[in-house]
């Protein structure tokens, strides 16, 4: 995966997935304006409709280049970079609605905190309380991390290669091309 893409879905990562696991942390309960706990279903599919919208738009682009005979050189560092970082479908999938997920934040912050005077970091914190479990992205998330019937059958004498089922209680944790909770949120100086 290129570094533009890690960086995108830790982005992801740290502001949807905490609200599609839990709905809240501990890390997040200090006091703040709890603007976005007051957004309605149709708020947030409307963002997340945005968002698709213009992750569309940016594999058309894609698609024009690609008829357009405009390929990485052969032989070319850029390349190697795709060489070694070709992500499967299901980490192409996960980068994807990822991709999704950052514009429909990006979408909220500006139509709901931007204009309200809250700060970027104070609306990141709040949007990770927003619960998506009955929006499409909630689906989209909730579905893959709560299968529970995704161990069955399976040979645990070993551990498999994608790193599924090695916790028998959540299944999910460790496995390739899952998101991970960070423990504290990212503010940096610069």
């Amino acid at each position: 995966m290129s570094s533009s893409i890690s960086i995108k879905l830790l982005i992801c990562i740290v502001v949807f997935l905490p609200s599609c696991l839990s709905g809240e942390t501990e890390l997040n309960k200090e006091d703040s304006s709890n603007k976005f706990l007051n957004l309605k279903i149709q708020d947030l599919e409307n963002a997340i409709q945005y968002g698709t919208q213009q992750i569309n738009m940016l594999s058309r682009h894609e698609d024009s280049l690609s008829y357009a005979d405009v390929h990485v050189k052969i032989g070319s560092p850029s390349h190697g970079q795709l060489i070694d970082s070709k992500p499967s479908i299901d980490g192409h999938l996960a980068s994807r609605n990822a991709e999704i997920v950052i514009k429909a934040s990006h979408y909220i912050m500006n139509k709901h905190c931007l204009g309200t005077g809250i700060s970027q970091i104070q609306c990141a914190k709040d949007l990770a309380k927003v619960k998506l479990d009955k929006t499409s992205l909630g689906e989209m998330c909730l579905s893959k991390y709560f299968n529970e019937t995704v161990c069955a059958g399976k040979n645990l004498k070993y551990r498999s290669a994608d790193g599924s089922c090695n916790n028998l209680k959540h299944s999910f944790w460790g496995k390739a091309n899952t998101a991970y909770k960070r423990l504290l949120f990212p503010v940096y100086k610069d």
